[in-house]
């Protein structure tokens, strides 16, 4: 272990410590009508200078803890949006109650350093709003910020060390995946994000599919009048980006509307160093890569809000989508071995054509059946068309033998197209059996619809001739049927939520395999129960399914590079997931929890070699029957250092047992470390330092390097905090690689990608305004979560 690593965990252990000699303040904020006030601003000041001597902010609960050396004189300062400034002297400070403001709320503001984290039954939900996250960040930063969640070096989400997470925005999922999804994520802006959920082991009310859901919701507090956010980011690497941002709200009488628009265009440098073996042939292949990214993503996503009397309520969502993606990738492949055919590099010039067009509609309806709001019913409906998903692919080789000499030349075109459609309808049920106690249940019908063509060109005699062999084209069309029921209980010391779904697919690939029938039940329930005030335990039992995704079925070939093809697994047969878990939540800030996992038909990536034309050739497909077993431990450490200093410190440690047909019993250890720092320097400037360091992992024929990951931000508001700027320093440890290695009875092969030598500058100016009083409308809300999780 370097001396770097040590020093950085030295500052995660160290930040555990809290002086003990210090004198406690306690207290509760609550309104006029005796209601906790979460996020009021309580600072400690001394007299007769009025120097702020520490402060915080308080819990969900209205409570708050301050910890400062005894002073003989001083004072408090309580403040919160929309409410009047109180000053204390006295020591009656047990319950503090704040007297509303009528000042336009435009006019004054919340500083919090940090995101809120409160924990319900399945799911942590962190506040972003007026918190220093807030500003100058996108959804792909903020996700390396959030609790039990972990960015791996290829883009792929986990939870507690769980792959198959859907991500959600406004109940809208997205279908992309990996470094893709990342992209995309990073033209959305954190001025316009109210707050995330994390969704470790969704219950009966959720789709069954996958290990978890990260739920993002926009702001639909808006003023009456009009509001909004104007900004833009600039990163500044080897080469150069641009992410504008625009949000207005609008609201008159009984109708709002919320509009967004948001876009990327950037260009950037990707290294990669490739190594496979034909263990077999005993051929080896060192390739070297140097990607440059063409990136541009544009979206616009308009929300519509009518009220149309007391009990009934509409609402309808438009969101399209532009998405473009060109690389050029350049480099060589020098082929080793005594069975190789005549040839001993290769050179390449790839180039590589991608772009995306897709549009959604939403409405949702609410009709409240009594005057109480005890029975509600909740009509939702989608339709999403992507009506362009094209993807070029130009391959130029270069082959030499061993003396220099240009032996072949060879040109080909990979040509697809993947357009798909989806249609959802749901109903929801919910009923207030008592004021402590919910019923709800619920129904839903899709289908979907994907196309997806491949048509694969040689280039002979100046003329592209069509490759039959290579080429392909199919249509999947799925039926899914769902419907749950789920009951929830809270009372003083504890609460119940217990569940059941049940899923019917009907699902078919032209010309692949036959028509297939699938009936699936989905239990789920949680308990919790609070010791006292401060100490609270959690009990869950889920079960989810891992379904199949479109492309991972096709049993048709295409290359990815001259001696690599990919190919689907007909086969395949999804995987039942079982969990079973256990949380403590200390204070009601502290988080741990204990979870144990088990399947029998998990699915890993799996290669093997085959002899096309003479020459070795990597086959990389998929194999399902891989049984796992997987404890899992994460804790949740947020300190308040001092009163200008702040640590959320995150641990995540995963023990793994995997079985398969050709794969012995093997175990590994693995875990995570997450630690972020804000504070406050001289001249109100807040700094943020983010470490995380993620070791080597296994799963199935698969495993990942360990990687380390260092962020930097300094930001500055004015004007009220209208007018904000952020700096900030990415990847400060440039050198370090992510990569991955999949070895098989036949074939090894690794892969490290690593960003150009330099860390990432980026530069981000904000302006918010509004006027007017605040005005909630309702939460629009998506039924085709599950199926859109497949397309990709």
């Amino acid at each position: 272990m370097n001396k770097f690593t040590l020093l950085i965990y030295l500052l995660f252990w160290c930040s555990l410590n809290i002086n003990s000699q210090d004198n406690i303040i306690q207290g509760k904020i609550i309104n006029n009508n005796g209601l906790p006030l979460e996020f009021a601003n309580v600072t400690l000041h001394s007299l007769p200078d009025s120097a702020l001597i520490t402060g915080t902010i308080t819990d969900n609960n209205g409570a708050f803890t301050l910890t400062a050396k005894k002073i003989a004189n001083n004072f408090l300062k309580i403040s919160f949006i929309g409410y009047k400034t109180r000053y204390l002297t006295d020591e009656s400070r047990q319950t503090i109650t704040l007297q509303e403001n009528d000042a336009n709320l435009g006019e004054v503001s919340i500083k919090v350093i940090r995101p809120k984290v409160t924990f319900k039954n399945d799911r942590f939900d962190i506040k972003i709003e007026n918190s220093l996250a807030a500003k100058g960040n996108t959804i792909e930063s903020l996700l390396q910020q959030l609790p039990g969640v972990w960015v791996t070096s290829d883009g792929g989400i986990l939870i507690n060390g769980l792959s198959g997470v859907q991500v959600i925005i406004d109940d809208r999922p997205i279908r992309l995946s990996g470094a893709s999804l990342m992209r995309y994520l990073s033209s959305f802006r954190s001025e316009n994000i109210s707050r995330i959920e994390v969704i470790q082991r969704p219950s009966a009310m959720y789709e069954a599919e996958g290990n978890g859901i990260i739920r993002i919701i926009t702001k639909k507090n808006i003023d009456e009048g009009i509001s909004g956010t104007i900004s833009t980011k600039t990163d500044i690497q080897r080469f150069a980006g641009i992410s504008p941002f625009l949000s207005l709200q609008y609201y008159k009488g009984d109708f709002g509307a919320n509009v967004s628009l948001n876009g990327e265009k950037s260009k950037w440098l990707l290294l990669s160093n490739n190594y496979a073996k034909d263990i077999q042939q005993e051929i080896e292949y060192e390739t070297e890569l140097k990607d440059t990214i063409f990136d541009k993503n544009y979206s616009l996503n308009v929300d519509l809000f009518y009220k149309i009397n007391r009990k009934n309520n509409i609402a309808f969502n438009v969101n399209y989508l532009y998405w473009a993606k060109d690389e050029c990738i350049t480099g060589e492949t020098n082929i080793n071995g005594e069975n190789k055919s005549a040839i001993w590099q290769t050179v390449i010039d790839q180039k590589d054509l991608q772009n995306m067009n897709n549009y959604s509609f939403t409405v949702n309806y609410d009709l409240l059946l009594d005057s109480t709001g005890t029975k509600k019913i909740t009509f939702l409906s989608d339709y999403v068309n992507q009506y362009k998903y094209n993807s070029k692919s130009y391959y130029n080789y270069h082959n030499y033998d061993l003396q220099d000499n240009l032996i072949l030349t060879e040109d080909i075109l990979n040509d697809q197209e993947s357009p798909f459609q989806m249609l959802s309808t749901e109903i929801n049920y919910h009923h207030s059996v008592t004021s402590k106690s919910i019923l709800t249940t619920g129904i839903k019908y899709s289908n979907s619809f994907v196309n997806n063509i491949l048509t694969s060109y040689e280039e002979l005699s100046d003329e592209w001739i069509i490759d039959n062999s290579i080429g392909y084209k199919y249509e999947y069309n799925e039926k899914l049927i769902s419907t749950f029921i789920q009951y929830n209980i809270s009372k003083t010391r504890w609460s119940f939520i217990g569940g059941l779904r049940g899923e019917y697919t009907f699902s078919q690939i032209e010309n692949v395999r036959s028509t297939e029938e699938k009936s699936n039940l989905f239990p789920s329930f949680y308990f919790n129960y609070n010791l006292n005030d401060k100490n609270k335990l959690g009990f869950s039992y889920t079960q989810r399914i891992q379904r199949i995704n479109y492309l991972q079925l096709l049993p048709k070939r295409y290359y990815t590079s001259r001696y690599n093809i990919v190919e689907g697994n007909p086969l395949l047969s999804p995987n039942i997931i079982n969990n079973i878990g256990i949380n403590y939540n200390y204070k009601g800030k502290y988080y741990f929890s204990l979870s144990y996992r088990w399947s029998n038909n998990a699915i890993s990536a799996f290669n093997k070699n085959e002899t096309i034309n003479n020459e070795s050739i990597i086959i990389s497909s998929y194999v399902d029957g891989v049984k796992t077993n997987n404890f899992n431990f994460n804790a949740y450490i947020p300190v308040n250092i001092t009163s200008w200093w702040s640590a959320l410190n995150q641990l995540n440690i995963n023990h793994s047992c995997y079985q398969a047909v050709m794969l012995p019993i093997f175990s590994v250890f693995s875990y995570d470390l997450f630690s972020q720092h804000t504070f406050y320097i001289p001249g109100n400037i807040r700094g943020e330092i983010l470490y995380r360091y993620i070791s080597r992992s296994k799963n199935g024929y698969s495993e990942s390097y360990p990687y380390h990951l260092l962020n930097m931000a300094v930001y500055k508001s004015f004007f009220k905090d209208r007018l904000s700027v952020k700096v900030e320093a990415q990847r400060m440890l440039y050198n370090q690689k992510m990569g991955s290695r999949n070895e098989t009875p036949s074939v090894i092969a690794q892969k490290q990608t690593y960003y150009s030598k330099l860390p990432f500058f980026a530069f981000t100016l904000s302006y918010s305004f509004s006027k007017g009083k605040a005005k909630k409308f309702q939460h629009i809300q998506s039924s085709n979560e599950q199926e859109k999780s497949r397309t990709n």
